[in-house]
C-alpha cells in the first residue's frame, strides 16, 4: 500500500470499533456550524457523531443479510429491512439537520402533512449537484 493511502490513526488500538467511528465521524464534523449552541443530546460534534453511529448495528446486520441474500428467511428481511429504517430515518433527519443538509427530493414530508393532517416543519429542498 502506497504510504500516502495508508490510514491515519491517532486513536488507541483498544478502543472499540465503535468508539472508533464515533470519533471519526465526531473530528470530521470538527465544528460545521461552530457558532451552534449544544442541542438536547450534547454539543453539536458530539451529537451529529451519535446520530450517526447508533444505529451501526442495525447497519451491520443489513451489510450481512446484504453479503448472503439467500441465507436469510422472509421474516428475517422484513425484521431487518423495516428495524433499520425505523431506526435510521430519525437519526439521519436530525444528523441532516445538524449540517444545515436536510432535503426532501420526494416530498416525504408534503405527504405526511397531508396524510396526517398536522403542521410538520417544512422542508427545505436543495437543488441537486
Amino acid at each position: 500500500m502506497s504510504s500516502s493511502l495508508k490510514k491515519k490513526s491517532k486513536t488507541s488500538p483498544r478502543l472499540t470499533r465503535e468508539q472508533r467511528l464515533f470519533e471519526a465521524i465526531r473530528r470530521a464534523y470538527g465544528g460545521h456550524l461552530s457558532g451552534s449552541a449544544p442541542g438536547a443530546d450534547g454539543p453539536p460534534d458530539f451529537e451529529f457523531a451519535f446520530h450517526m453511529t447508533d444505529w451501526i448495528e442495525d447497519f451491520d446486520q443489513l451489510k450481512r443479510m446484504y453479503d448472503a441474500p439467500e441465507a436469510y428467511t422472509r421474516q428475517q428481511w422484513r425484521e431487518a429491512l423495516f428495524g433499520f429504517l425505523i431506526h435510521v430515518s430519525g437519526h439521519m433527519l436530525r444528523a441532516a439537520e445538524l449540517t444545515d443538509t436536510l432535503s426532501d427530493p420526494f416530498d416525504v414530508m408534503e405527504r405526511c402533512r397531508k396524510t396526517a393532517n398536522v403542521r410538520l416543519p417544512s422542508s427545505r429542498k436543495r437543488k441537486s449537484a
